[in-house]
């Protein structure tokens, strides 16, 4: 009788080892996977609005996804303008992971994303509808669906204009 107490313990601990073991590896996985995420949406961000301050329209339009690459050059330079006049030289974007009240209304493969923009003289919170592309395994690429810069000062900046960002057009 004893005997098959010691083994139902061992075969217990055995397990527990296990599948502590594959929780473990699980957490790292999907943990190093939310930090890819965090760090391709910034550097989307980033790449594709420096791209419009350089007056590369052609890589800024790589960064946007299928919904907005049809926008045009007036467009793209007016958001620049406007950023440029707002806030100054643009440094770089970064996912602001405290700020969750999203307002966005999300597609099946669209994530809204909080972002602050870094300028030289201030950071401004925007929403950024991004589109994850599926890649081969665990793989996806982002791209901006649109942006929209939250300024009660000087009034929110949508881009594209009369995108899913555009609240204005909301039928809600």
């Amino acid at each position: 009788k004893g005997r098959s107490g010691k083994g139902f313990a061992w075969t217990a601990i055995i397990v527990g080892l296990i599948s502590t073991i594959l929780w473990v590896a699980a957490g790292l996985f999907f943990g190093g996977m939310a930090v890819r995420f965090i760090e391709q949406a910034g550097e989307v961000t980033t790449t594709t609005i420096q791209a419009g301050y350089d007056g590369d329209y052609t890589l800024l339009r790589e960064g946007l996804a299928r919904s907005s690459v049809t926008v045009s050059d007036e467009e793209i330079a007016s958001f620049i303008e406007q950023l440029q006049s707002r806030y100054g030289k643009f440094d770089s974007a970064v996912m602001n992971m405290e700020e969750q009240d999203q307002t966005l209304k999300p597609t099946s493969n669209e994530a809204p994303l909080p972002i602050s923009l870094v300028f030289e003289t201030t950071d401004v919170r925007a929403d950024v509808l991004m589109e994850v592309i599926p890649g081969g395994g665990f793989d996806f690429e982002l791209k901006i669906g649109c942006i929209r810069i939250n300024d009660s000062k000087n009034g929110d900046l949508v881009f594209p204009v009369g995108s899913d960002c555009d609240n204005t057009n909301a039928s809600d």
